[in-house]
């Protein structure tokens, strides 16, 4: 009875569980990703992540007893680092030069009426930013904010420069459905 009570467990490397994982496990994977996730465009960079991570275990022999129950831990730290690099980057889209514009023009307001109208497109605008995923707000601080090429951005975000091109484009089309939509206002 004592042997029959024993959990299976499994004797695996991370390489090894990470080749497991992307062949076993990818769509329960992508579906729990999928669930914490407001992006799908994410999904896939995040899961890369999970692989990467898993590849890198120094240990050459995991003794797993639920497989799948460790790359949902492994996803968790992924998503934990994902949301705290997001919030950096967020904080430093806005350069500041259009932060002292934004402060100069609610300051040169006439009265209360303007200075919370001022106060309010830049609240929008924080929000709106703070919906893209990483890879779009990357694209867009790399040029918008940094000023850099097409070419240089490619190269500081190791893609392509045509991938920075479409990132762009995708980051400025969200920003203005999110700012210039009836609903924009009812979000505020």
């Amino acid at each position: 009875m004592g042997e029959a009570a024993k959990k299976p467990t499994t004797a695996i490397s991370g390489r090894g569980l990470a080749i497991v994982t992307a062949s076993r496990y990818s769509g329960d994977l992508r579906a729990y990703l999928s669930r914490r996730l407001g992006n799908r465009d994410d999904i896939d960079d995040v899961a890369q992540s999970v692989y990467l991570k898993l590849v890198r275990i120094k240990n050459d022999q995991l003794i797993i007893e639920k497989p799948f129950g460790f790359v949902r831990t492994i996803a968790n730290r992924v998503l934990a680092e994902l949301g705290a690099a997001r919030a950096r980057d967020r904080a430093h889209i806005v350069s500041s030069q259009q932060a002292e514009q934004a402060i100069e023009s609610a300051v040169a307001a006439d009265d209360d009426e303007d200075l919370a109208e001022e106060l309010d497109k830049h609240r929008q605008i924080e929000m709106a930013l703070s919906k893209l995923s990483p890879t779009l707000a990357a694209a867009l601080i790399a040029v918008g904010r940094d000023g850099l090429s097409y070419a240089e951005a490619a190269a500081r975000l190791e893609t392509s420069e045509h991938a920075v091109k479409k990132n762009l484009q995708r980051a400025r089309a969200q920003l203005r459905r999110y700012l210039f939509s009836d609903k924009a206002h009812d979000r505020a």
